[in-house]
């Protein structure tokens, strides 16, 4: 019993002061500590999954950026190559055009060469001539036709003026058998003195309708 009697001397029964708060026991069930720990390390975990995400996202976008630039690029060389190849085809096809409208409605070139030297008179010097063909109207009543250009120079004789030089060799063009059933036109474009006084260049157009010849037979 004396045992008893002194533990209970020597730890006093134990009653909480409420007026001193820093020694009542800390009766909380989860620790504030803990909250805000778990708060923010859960934060962090979102945050760096969002980033990774985000740059996840990123790569992508890239990727499907340079594989649509890759295709732009291919589209662009082969768009550029069709271009090349119809400015190339539309070429040849006026060439073409030409070459069927000749044949459409032939007329022997070598004669009417040879009609245009017939008729040249003397004094008449030839250095250029050509035999065109054109389009005349608009589908599908368009004509062919053919532009004759004569260049030269011509000079004046003691007893003729080069100008009546030139208009006898219009007049003979006009003439000739395989020229007079087809001319349409035959005009004086260019007649111009050089240098020589006595010397003159000109340039005569003559436009033939085949179809005019046709019509005559």
């Amino acid at each position: 019993m004396a045992q008893k009697k002194n533990r209970s001397a020597s730890h006093p029964p134990w009653r909480p002061n409420y007026l001193e708060p820093g020694a009542l026991p800390d009766v909380k069930v989860v620790r504030t500590n803990f909250i805000v720990n778990f708060v923010s390390l859960s934060l962090c975990i979102g945050l760096l999954v969002f980033l990774g995400f985000r740059e996840y996202n990123a790569s992508i976008l890239e990727q499907d950026l340079e594989a649509l630039q890759q295709r732009i690029s291919a589209s662009r060389a082969a768009n550029d190559r069709a271009v090349r190849l119809s400015t190339e085809f539309q070429r040849e096809a006026r060439h073409l055009e030409q070459v069927v409208a000749f044949m459409d409605k032939p007329i022997l070139a070598h004669e009417i060469f040879l009609s245009v030297a017939a008729a040249r008179p003397r004094p008449v010097l030839v250095t250029s001539f050509s035999l065109t063909p054109f389009r005349e109207g608009r589908a599908p009543r368009a004509v062919t036709k053919f532009r004759i250009t004569v260049q030269g120079t011509v000079s004046e004789t003691p007893d003729r003026a080069a100008a009546e030089v030139i208009n006898d060799f219009r007049s003979a063009l006009a003439a000739a058998p395989e020229l007079a059933v087809m001319i349409e036109e035959n005009r004086l474009s260019n007649f111009v003195r050089t240098d020589n006084p006595s010397v003159f260049t000109f340039n005569i157009q003559v436009v033939l309708d085949p179809q005019k010849q046709g019509s005559n037979r």
